[in-house]
């Protein structure tokens, strides 16, 4: 089992993994490895960062001498300015450069969103790395992997209101005037500047072939996690992304859950979440040419969220 991880947190919004005992907090890595340089974990809304961690440490678990970026959400995101928003993941753009300088040793980067927040997150880093040229040519036959939980949704206003509604319902009424009057102010401000609809851009966004434009060229095979109990992300809206992705001849998998709520397939089947995870990135490395290993899938027990 490797050893626990380190974090260095370079903003509010953006933390990146440490190896220990390393002298440039870098794993070595072995010439046969076919771990992905880097993977960009993006969080769900609101999510504290001992949650998040726990997906980043089954991670590192599978994928030892990978740099693992952590990137929050929060509910601020939808009423931000787009430029504060860009400003906020610079430092993940420039973590994926440096990767991708590697040249020859750059081995592909795996993408994992957790919920619609997550998404949201994902989607400005990408529309940042399209204004990008290229100084070198992106490689080729890195691989690249894109793993989908609970997301996306559809439906703006009651997506909006269920994702960030009080469990409790006394509260949720209380709070529901404001929600919704917020919800209408920021729609008309978007309106007025230009800004398209959230979740609309969203499922754009998740459906685009190339997933780092400017880092990693060529289709990304996708994994889609979800749950038909989930109760806010409706498996009905995921369902019809999946069917758009396979429309446009994306390499599609998935896995549905049976019982699970939101973001919550993890810890009710780690084994089988992380084994899904697995299969979907050496399916990648097999497809960019690269020999891929004997299967070897270990993963701890989650903690279940209180």
């Amino acid at each position: 089992m490797p050893e626990k991880l380190t974090w260095i947190k370079l903003n509010p919004y953006v933390s990146v993994s440490c190896q220990p005992n390393s002298p440039n907090g870098r794993a070595v890595v072995k010439d046969d490895d076919v771990s992905p340089s880097i993977i960009l974990l993006f969080g769900w809304m609101g999510a504290r960062f001992y949650h998040v961690t726990e997906y980043a440490d089954a991670l590192h678990e599978l994928f030892p001498s990978s740099t693992i970026v952590i990137i929050g959400s929060w509910a601020e995101f939808v009423w931000r300015s787009q430029s504060h928003l860009n400003a906020s993941l610079i430092p993940v753009v420039e973590l994926l450069q440096t990767e991708k300088n590697q040249g020859s040793r750059f081995r592909g980067a795996l993408v994992h969103i957790i919920s619609n927040g997550g998404g949201w997150q994902f989607m400005t880093l990408r529309k940042i790395l399209t204004k990008f040229q290229p100084s070198t040519p992106a490689p080729g036959r890195a691989p690249t992997a894109l793993i989908l939980d609970s997301v996306p949704d559809d439906k703006g206003l009651k997506s909006s209101l269920r994702a960030v509604s009080p469990v409790n319902p006394i509260l949720r009424v209380l709070v529901f005037p404001f929600l919704l009057a917020l919800y209408v102010s920021i729609y008309i401000y978007n309106r007025l500047t230009g800004r398209p609809p959230l979740f609309a851009e969203l499922r754009t966004a998740l459906l685009q072939p190339d997933i780092l434009p400017a880092v990693v060229s060529g289709a990304a095979p996708r994994l889609y996690v979800y749950s038909q109990s989930d109760p806010l992300v409706f498996a009905a809206r995921v369902e019809q992304h999946i069917a758009g992705a396979a429309q446009l001849g994306l390499d599609v998998a998935v896995e549905e859950f049976e019982g699970t709520g939101h973001a919550a397939h993890m810890h009710s089947d780690p084994e089988r979440y992380w084994s899904a995870v697995h299969s979907m990135w050496m399916g990648a490395v097999k497809s960019a040419g690269f020999s891929v290993p004997p299967p070897r899938v270990v993963v701890k027990k989650a903690t279940l969220l209180s």
